[in-house]
């Protein structure tokens, strides 16, 4: 069974991929419910707390690529009345 390290750490790792396109640096397990995330040392609270940011970045990342995609559309493809 995977501990809360090791699931905080593999969200954060998924998350992190989809808003940058490449993995995190220098991410491990120290011991039990502490990390090391970019350098940081912190606990897996503390990470699923990041994640849940990133998260919100990569929502708001979507929402703008969605934006840019209907006004182009439109665009180029006027409603005829």
């Amino acid at each position: 069974m995977e501990t809360s390290a090791e699931l905080a750490l593999a969200r954060y790792t998924e998350i992190y991929e989809k808003v940058y396109a490449h993995a995190p640096k220098d991410v491990r397990i120290l011991s039990g419910d502490w990390l090391i995330v970019n350098g940081a040392q912190m606990r897996a609270s503390e990470l699923a707390q990041m994640t849940g940011l990133l998260e919100i970045e990569y929502a708001v990342k979507q929402g703008r690529k969605r934006n840019l995609a209907s006004r182009l559309t439109n665009w180029l493809y006027p409603a005829r009345s």
